[in-house]
């Protein structure tokens, strides 16, 4: 149409005489015009790629403030385009060591719906690929231009309420962010090899913000009741412990029913464009796949210290945790026990990952001492050497064990062996020799 409308638009001024045109050489073809496209129209975003754009406010750190919560259903999606896309010039998401900053998911997002997306991924995205990357946007608004943008609410509730999609509540200016929203969870179902209803009723509250883009902070705090099935109710009996939960008690006296309460948070800070410290009481995953030989997301919340530092495509993370030990009898305190890790990756190409790893575990105050089998004899009070790892054993070889110090038991670990083929094995495979 733009071809045939600009002679017929030319003959309709007469005071004009026609220019002569120069036949030796060719016009330039004109460029053709977008189509209109309704704007409230859902297939915009669907069936158009989302050309890439500058951040509203400059980041000041690459690795950004603020963690995806580690949240089973986000983490497949999240797992699945990173293999799908691969990492970003930033070496993000570095899928050895979990949880995610939200820049990293902001930012494959964003590359799902990129102009060269259909190229990455071998052919067109499919709605429910462009579904996600629009979910992976908005969830993390603060770090994306193009996510605070869709995420906009068309009608808020009460002027001030649910402004955006994501959010009960939030604040966004240069220099603060803040979301607040509440937690609800409810679920029902049947297990074969129990009696009775099987149900997860959840009530809570979530925070999260940052300050000046460097410092930030959450929190996460619920309540719940649960109703488990048999093989969840095996591990409880076997561990004494809600499977990723803290201290628990039985709910209406029921024996497979629980009660228990959720209580995550933590500050982190940005300290340069490489490394972030972050203090808080939350879990950690290193290692690709649903289950980590080195440190798994099973076990309770537990208070730690973490440097994360990340430079091309290295990742080096020093972890200081104190941990809950095994308690004896009901009326004992949960004795404490103390982790140092230091954890070493790098991405040798974009479906291969090598690391290397070094733990301990010691125990706490006034922890008994270690007794040890020498020579087919029992030697109690044999005492390690803390946080620094003795000397290796050559004919020892050890799938990923630290240093146990003050638990009945003595450990000397060497440094850890860690190779990851994240693209097609479900676990990683993690050796340490003694």
């Amino acid at each position: 149409m733009g071809l045939v409308a600009a002679p017929l638009a030319a003959q309709t001024v007469p005071a004009t005489p026609p220019t002569p045109v120069d036949t030796t050489t060719r016009p330039a073809p004109a460029t053709p015009t977008q189509p209109a496209k309704d704007a409230n129209s859902p297939w915009i975003v669907f069936d158009q790629p989302v050309a890439d754009k500058p951040a509203a406010v400059p980041a000041k750190t690459t690795q950004g403030a603020n963690y995806v919560p580690l949240d089973p259903d986000t983490y497949r999606l999240l797992d699945r385009y990173a293999i799908k896309f691969g990492a970003d010039s930033l070496s993000d998401p570095h899928t050895s060591v979990r949880p995610y900053t939200r820049a990293a998911a902001a930012r494959l997002g964003a590359r799902i719906l990129s102009p060269d997306s259909a190229s990455r991924s071998g052919g067109t995205l499919s709605r429910a690929d462009r579904f996600n990357a629009q979910y992976l946007l908005k969830d993390n608004w603060a770090n994306s231009s193009r996510g605070a943008e869709i995420n906009e609410s068309q009608k808020p509730f009460l002027t001030n309420f649910y402004r955006n999609q994501t959010d009960l509540y939030h604040v966004q200016n240069e220099d603060f962010t803040l979301r607040v929203n509440p937690v609800l969870l409810l679920q029902a179902g049947k297990d074969t090899e129990s009696d009775g209803l099987r149900y997860v009723n959840t009530r809570g509250v979530q925070l999260e913000g940052t300050i000046d883009q460097k410092l930030g902070f959450y929190t996460f705090l619920a309540d719940n009741q649960q109703a488990v099935p048999q093989y969840v109710q095996t591990r409880i009996l076997r561990d004494d412990i809600v499977p990723h939960e803290g201290f628990k008690k039985n709910f209406k006296d029921k024996p497979d029913q629980y009660d228990f309460f959720t209580a995550r948070g933590g500050i982190t800070y940005a300290a340069t464009k490489h490394i972030n410290l972050q203090l808080a009481h939350d879990r950690n995953f290193i290692g690709n796949g649903y289950r980590s030989l080195i440190l798994s997301d099973y076990s309770a919340p537990y208070f730690f210290l973490k440097v994360n530092t990340r430079v091309w495509k290295f990742n080096y993370q020093n972890l200081f945790a104190e941990l809950t030990a095994e308690r004896k009898n009901q009326d004992q305190v949960y004795p404490k026990k103390y982790l140092a890790m230091h954890h070493l990756s790098f991405d040798v190409t974009p479906t291969l990952n090598i690391g290397v790893f070094e733990s301990t575990v010691l125990g706490g105050r006034n922890a008994e001492p270690d007794s040890v089998t020498a020579g087919g004899k029992i030697v109690p009070g044999r005492v390690g050497r803390g946080f620094e790892p003795a000397v290796p054993e050559p004919h020892h070889l050890l799938p990923g064990r630290g240093t146990e110090r003050g638990l009945g038991r003595q450990r000397h670990p060497g440094p850890g062996l860690q190779m990851e083929h994240p693209a097609h094995s479900p676990t990683l495979r993690a050796v340490r020799a003694r």
